[in-house]
């Protein structure tokens, strides 16, 4: 990834009625304005869904990434 950049991801659960970030112990809802400052990291999302078990009640599962460049 170039320098001077950040990639920030927000999850969906319920047809992106709602976006949530993880915040280590369970997930917040928060608006897409946000995803820049609170959206969690690639490595954050990674290690998240290393041991997760997917929730069966979730209705879908959808991801907004935001790519930010600092220059």
């Amino acid at each position: 990834m170039p320098e001077n950049t950040d990639i920030r991801v927000l999850l969906s659960f319920d047809n992106q009625q709602t976006w949530q970030y993880y915040n280590g112990t369970e997930f917040i809802s928060t608006s897409l304005d946000d995803i820049n400052t609170i959206g969690n990291t690639i490595s954050e999302i990674q290690s998240l869904f290393t041991n997760y078990i997917l929730d069966t009640n979730w209705q879908s599962f959808d991801i907004c990434i935001a790519l930010i460049s600092y220059d």
